[in-house]
């Protein structure tokens, strides 16, 4: 024969903390937007988790970016459950984002003005783009382009009387901004 013999065992399995995870995804937005970010943590043991985010963000996980803030940032989260952390890093994209050039000063500085046949008026210009990028200045007179500069001259003659337009676009390359002058012969 065979014998058995049989024992009853008790096994206690002592539950193991496991670390929280992280999922992490990379941002892309403008110059001027606010980069906003929750970091998406599981923790397999329901515990609660606490986490920071590292500079540029704030307490909340916002970050206001301003119009020189264009590039590419690493930000990096840390999570812990009270006994385990985990880090991780993210990709920041800020993309570049025009700002059209301003007219500063204009000559003349009103809007509409009169000349007799025969007479010549000057117009000019200054402008500045806050991008820093190059301007450049086209006229144009009845919405035939006319000149480039930052001055212009019209020379009316006897032909010319009735109501006229100068118009001066001032372009970084990118936007356009313009200005409409009204003349009456």
């Amino acid at each position: 024969g065979k014998s058995y013999s049989e024992e009853s065992v008790i096994v206690t399995v002592a539950e193991k903390n496991q670390p929280p995870a992280l999922i992490l995804e990379n941002i892309t937005i403008k110059e001027g937007e606010v980069v906003r970010t929750v970091p998406q943590i599981i923790d397999y043991d329901s515990e609660s988790v606490s986490y920071s985010i590292s500079f540029p963000f704030n307490d909340s996980g916002e970050w206001q970016t301003d119009y020189d803030d264009a590039g590419t940032y690493i930000a990096s989260v840390a999570a812990s459950d009270g006994e385990l952390e985990v880090s991780g890093e993210f990709q920041i994209i800020i993309e570049d984002r025009n700002r059209a050039p301003s007219i500063d000063n204009k000559v003349p500085q009103s809007g509409s003005l009169s000349i007799e046949e025969n007479e010549a008026a000057g117009f000019s210009a200054e402008a500045s783009d806050p991008d820093g990028d190059a301007i450049d200045y086209t006229w144009f007179f009845d919405d035939i382009q006319s000149g480039t500069g930052q001055e212009f001259l019209y020379s009316a003659d006897y032909e010319n009387a009735g109501q006229h337009s100068v118009r001066m676009d001032v372009s970084d390359g990118y936007d356009v901004t313009s200005f409409v002058w009204e003349i009456f012969v």
